[in-house]
C-alpha cells in the first residue's frame, strides 16, 4: 500500500517515515505542495497524508485540487492543537480524519485503520450499487439482444445459401459471425456475473475438472508450442464441488494464460493438501511463464470490468472470484512466481485415501 506524506517538518517527516515503513508501508514524500503536485503517480496513494500548514498553502486551500487529483485516496491531516478550528473545516472539504503534533504512533495507526475499513465499506457499496444496476438491466439485455442476435444468424444463414464457393463475399460472412460470436461471449460474462450462483455440488476429482478445461481450449493450443505440466501432491484429491462452475474457473485461467504467453508456451497445475486454520483444504496453483502483472494489473485483477484486453467486459477473473467464493474458498495472485502469472485456489476438502485397485 502506497502513502504519500506532505510534511515540512523534517522530524515530523521522519518520524512519520519510521512508523508507516515499520508496518509495513510503502511511502513517499514532499515537503511542500508545489512538490507534491509536480507528481504523476496520483493512482498509486491509497493514504495521503497532509500537513494542515505548509510554507505554500494550507490544507484547505489544496483540498479541493488533491480530491481532484486522487479522488480514491484518503487524506489524513496532521495539525497542531491551535489548528483545530481549520481541521474542521479541512474535514469539510473531504478529509477523511486528523492526527495531533507530536505524532502518536498509535494514534496514526488506529487513524489508518479507520480510513481504511471506510474505503472498504465504500468500495463495497459502490460494488453493490453496480451489480444491483446490471441486475436489473440483465432482463431487458437479454430480451433486446437475443432476438436481435437471432435475426443476425438467420440473415448470415441466407447470405451463405448464395455463395457455394469460396468468395470474397463468403469471408465478409464469416466476420460477420464471428462478431455475433463475439457478442454472445460478451452477453454470456455479463449474464453469468449478474445473476446469482446456484452450486450442485458433487464427489469430484479435481484433476479431472482442470483437465476437461484444458481439451476443451485445444482450438487454442493445438497448433501452438504449448507445454502443459501437471503436478499432484496427494494420494487423492477429490472434494465436493459443483465440477460445470470449477470448470469455468479453469477455463477462464488457461484461455487468461494462452493469451499472455508467446511461444513456447508453458502452463503449470500443481495440487496439494494443506492444513490451514484447523481446516483441510486442497491448493491448486495455476501458473505461466508470460509477461506477468504490473502492481497496479494484480492489485485491480478481480475488479470487475477491469481488463487489458482488447476484448472482452473484464468480467472473467470477477467471474472466478465468485465461484471459488461460493466454494467457501479463495482466490489470489502469487507475488513469488519466477515468471509469468500465478493463481492459487484454496478450496475446502475432506480427504479420503484413494481406494486399492487389483
Amino acid at each position: 500500500m502506497h502513502i504519500l506524506s506532505i510534511e515540512d517538518d523534517p522530524d515530523t517527516q521522519a518520524n512519520l517515515c519510521d512508523i508507516l515503513e515499520l508496518d509495513g508501508y510503502q511511502v513517499e514524500t514532499a515537503g511542500t505542495l508545489k512538490n507534491a503536485l509536480a507528481r504523476e503517480n496520483w493512482s498509486d496513494y491509497s493514504v495521503i497524508i497532509l500537513d494542515r500548514r505548509l510554507p505554500d498553502g494550507t490544507a484547505e486551500e489544496f483540498l479541493p485540487r488533491l480530491r481532484s487529483l486522487a479522488p480514491e485516496a484518503a487524506i489524513i491531516i496532521v495539525t497542531g492543537h491551535i489548528d483545530i478550528d481549520g481541521t474542521i473545516t479541512a474535514l469539510r472539504y473531504g478529509a477523511a480524519d486528523y492526527i495531533l503534533k507530536p505524532i502518536n504512533p498509535d494514534s496514526l495507526r488506529m487513524s489508518l485503520a479507520r480510513v481504511l475499513k471506510l474505503q472498504e465499506v465504500e468500495k463495497r457499496a459502490l460494488q453493490s450499487e453496480r451489480l444491483a444496476a446490471i441486475g436489473q438491466m440483465i432482463p431487458v439485455f437479454a430480451h433486446e439482444s437475443r432476438n436481435a442476435l437471432q435475426r443476425i444468424q438467420a440473415g448470415i444463414e441466407m447470405l451463405r445459401m448464395q455463395f457455394s464457393e469460396a468468395t470474397a463475399a463468403n469471408r465478409i460472412v464469416d466476420g460477420i459471425e464471428h462478431a455475433v460470436d463475439d457478442i454472445n461471449k460478451n452477453f454470456e460474462e455479463i449474464r453469468g456475473f449478474a445473476t446469482p450462483i446456484q452450486l450442485k455440488k458433487e464427489e469430484c476429482d479435481l484433476s479431472a475438472i482442470w483437465q476437461k478445461a484444458w481439451n476443451n481450449l485445444e482450438a487454442l493450443w493445438k497448433d501452438r508450442e504449448v507445454t502443459f505440466q501437471e503436478q499432484i501432491q496427494s494420494d487423492c484429491i477429490t472434494c465436493s464441488v459443483d465440477a460445470f462452475r470449477l470448470e469455468q474457473v479453469f477455463r477462464n485461467l488457461f484461455e487468461n494464460s494462452l493469451a499472455a504467453c508467446p511461444d513456447p508456451a508453458q502452463i503449470s497445475v500443481q495440487c496439494q493438501a494443506a492444513h490451514i486454520d484447523d481446516g483441510q483444504y486442497f491448493q491448486v496453483t495455476v501458473c505461466d511463464n508470460g509477461q506477468g502483472l504490473s502492481d497496479e494489473q494484480r492489485a485491480r485483477a478481480f475488479n470487475p470490468f477491469y481488463t487489458t484486453k482488447t476484448q472482452g467486459m473484464g468480467l472473467g477473473l470477477p467471474i472466478v472470484k465468485r465461484i471459488i467464493e461460493h466454494h467457501g474458498g479463495q482466490i489470489e495472485i502469487l507475488e513469488d512466481t519466477p515468471s509469468g502469472t500465478g493463481f492459487q485456489i484454496t478450496l475446502p476438502s475432506q480427504p479420503r485415501p484413494r481406494p486399492e485397485t487389483d
